[in-house]
């Protein structure tokens, strides 16, 4: 359990820290790269 716990923080932290030190290369990888959110509201873009 406690190995589960700490790999799901290093998984986190390497996203987040990618999204800081990497912000071209996540924008290269368009919209899916920000992830899932439920609060997002929809594009509404044609």
């Amino acid at each position: 359990m406690m190995t589960l716990l700490i790999l799901g923080v290093l998984l986190w932290s390497a996203a987040h820290l990618f999204k800081r030190l990497a912000p071209a290369a996540r924008a290269r990888m368009g919209d899916p790269a920000k992830g899932w959110s439920p609060w997002r509201l929809p594009s509404l873009s044609c």
